[in-house]
């Protein structure tokens, strides 16, 4: 399991145990055209802040920057909610 896999299934357990798969479904589908223009954004301003995540901020902008990564997060967080609904 790759680096990128594994933060994704972090992201999607850490949005399902905040019961918010639908709104996170919604938001990343309305900016996953700017993916590639936010992590640069993102890197650029917060770049002064990310050593105190200790190199796991550059992952996540690395990570999410991608469309294809973004693609994954959502097919992830629908399953999640799929199986929520299933099993209540």
């Amino acid at each position: 399991m790759s680096k990128e896999d594994r933060l994704i299934g972090n992201m999607t357990n850490w949005i399902s145990k905040l019961g918010m798969e639908e709104p996170a479904i919604i938001a990343l589908e309305t900016l996953k055209p700017f993916a590639l223009v936010a992590g640069e954004l993102s890197a650029f301003f917060l770049a002064p802040f990310l050593w105190l995540l200790d190199n796991k901020g550059f992952d996540f902008i690395d990570t999410f920057e991608k469309t294809g990564n973004l693609e994954k997060l959502i097919k992830s967080l629908e399953d999640a909610s799929k199986q929520k609904k299933e099993n209540p």
